[in-house]
């Protein structure tokens, strides 16, 4: 039998080791759901009233962390301290690549992708910094993506036990902004901290590379303190350059840093809008010789440069990122585009009525998984028939690219549902007309099982539905059932 954390975590198997410890992949006895469980592991010359503070600072994040609900956060379930020993913080199992991942085996992103990508990272930044939430390791390991297009943040709070780590400097080298590694640790960064590493991520993204990739990682320190971005031919560098800027005052706004990359995203160029423009960034006022060195002799003299990574789940699509062409990529910008109809996610189980899900379901039970998830099932048991409904939310841009996005989303299904369905090269999704502004529907059938799925938009919401049989010969009747609770759950939405 393998080992049960918190009476309730069964570990199932590692996916992934970094500096700070290992994930692993486990069964949530409790709730009866896969989650990801991160074991800390913190350096053994802590002292043990040290290693105390540190857990109450780590719970204390972790609570903060927990709170935030956004589509492209991680999210944060429990932590777990067992017998004084260091913290287990478990998280939402998010069935993806990391986007360093997806740059090593498919090179560089598109610049119009690397945006897309890059606004995803900057609205999860800006919940979080709103409910006073710092990420602190913003970088290509810790940004996930997922089968059907979603964009997530992961790792919050990790880099705060990292900042405690005996002789380890803040975060990642190369992704950790300057005032972070001459500033106290844990007292300089700041949410303009967070956004230079976001520039720095982007900037992978389209070039392969860091913006301060050297062949060590106090080289790469070194460089982040004394000398200017490499410049990249990418219609993104602009705004790279600024958002780079080594005073964090001079940076752009997070207002400022979403118009452009919005405007990266719907194919516009970006004019240099940098003091002198046209150059390297000039990161602001040199340092003195005098404190670089310091600063390089304090981190020569640790015991060793912690690079915490986050590992990530199981594989999901063989090609996560949506190639250009799509709905985001090829729309052209407008200037009276309108917002996006939602705010926030509604509730999915109140989506159908009792005497709607009647319908498909005999004496349904409603099981609701959150806000965005709900399922209905007999109440006199049995797992089939089945109805589930699953929401994702493009948050809202304040110019309307949330539509957009929302777009992209439901072609990536698309894509997703061809490749893992597709045979013999015939076609598998279809258009579905007259379910929201626009639907896809596709049915397939494993073992005995047979299921029909719908995804439909509804401005810059998406919505999964799927109805499960067993023992169907066919999938016509289930289709129209299926059809009919979609056009209801539209009508919910548009009331």
């Amino acid at each position: 039998m393998t080992e049960l954390v918190g009476g309730r975590y069964r570990l199932i198997e590692p996916i992934g080791e970094g500096g700070m410890g290992v994930v692993w992949r486990c069964h949530d006895e409790s709730l009866g759901r896969q989650v990801a469980l991160k074991r800390v592991r913190l350096a053994p010359e802590i002292a043990p009233e040290e290693r105390a503070e540190l857990r109450e600072r780590a719970l204390a994040e972790a609570r903060a962390a927990a709170m935030l609900r956004h589509p492209s956060i991680v999210a944060v379930h429990d932590v777990v301290v067992e017998d004084g020993g260091d913290p287990s913080i478990v998280m939402e199992l998010v069935p993806g690549h990391s986007l360093d991942r997806i740059i090593r085996e498919n090179g560089p992103l598109p610049p119009d992708r690397a945006a897309r990508i890059g606004l995803a990272v900057l609205s999860a930044l800006e919940a979080a910094h709103a409910a006073g939430v710092l990420h602190r390791d913003v970088k290509p390991a810790n940004v996930l993506i997922t089968g059907d297009g979603r964009v997530v943040l992961s790792d919050f709070g990790i880099a705060l036990l990292a900042d405690a780590q005996p002789g380890a400097p803040v975060g990642t080298p190369g992704y950790t902004a300057p005032e972070c590694l001459l500033g106290t640790p844990g007292q300089a960064a700041g949410p303009a901290s967070d956004l230079w590493a976001l520039a720095a991520t982007i900037y992978t993204a389209v070039e392969g590379r860091g913006p301060y990739e050297r062949e060590t990682a106090l080289a790469t320190i070194g460089a982040v303190l004394t000398e200017p971005p490499a410049p990249s031919s990418s219609p993104l560098w602009p705004v790279l350059a600024a958002a780079l800027e080594r005073e964090p005052e001079r940076r752009p706004s997070p207002a400022e840093f979403r118009a452009r990359l919005e405007a990266v995203a719907q194919g516009a160029a970006l004019p240099d809008t940098r003091p002198g423009g046209g150059g390297a960034a000039k990161g602001g006022v040199p340092l003195p010789l005098a404190a670089v060195s310091l600063v390089v002799a304090a981190l020569l003299g640790a015991a060793a440069v912690l690079v915490p990574r986050i590992a990530t789940g199981p594989a999901a699509a063989a090609d996560p990122v949506p190639p250009d062409g799509s709905p985001g990529a090829s729309a052209s910008p407008s200037a009276t585009r309108p917002p996006g109809r939602f705010a926030a996610l509604p509730r999915a189980c109140g989506l159908l009525t009792e005497e709607q899900a009647a319908k498909v379901i005999p004496r349904p039970s409603i099981s609701p998984d959150g806000t965005a998830k709900c399922s209905w099932t007999p109440a006199r048991g049995g797992l089939t028939p089945r109805l589930s409904l699953e929401l994702d939310l493009e948050q809202p841009t304040g110019t309307g690219s949330e539509v957009l996005y929302a777009a992209d989303l439901l072609d990536a299904r698309r894509k997703e549902a061809e490749r893992r369905y597709g045979r013999d090269g015939g076609q598998v999704v279809r258009d579905l007309p007259g379910v929201g502004d626009e639907a896809i529907v596709w049915s397939d059938t494993e073992f005995s099982r047979h299921k029909v799925t719908i995804v439909f938009r509804v401005s810059n919401l998406v919505a999964k539905l799927s109805l499960e049989r067993e023992d169907a010969d066919g999938d016509s009747g289930m289709r129209d059932q299926a059809v009919a609770a979609a056009k209801s759950i539209v009508e919910a939405l548009r009331r």
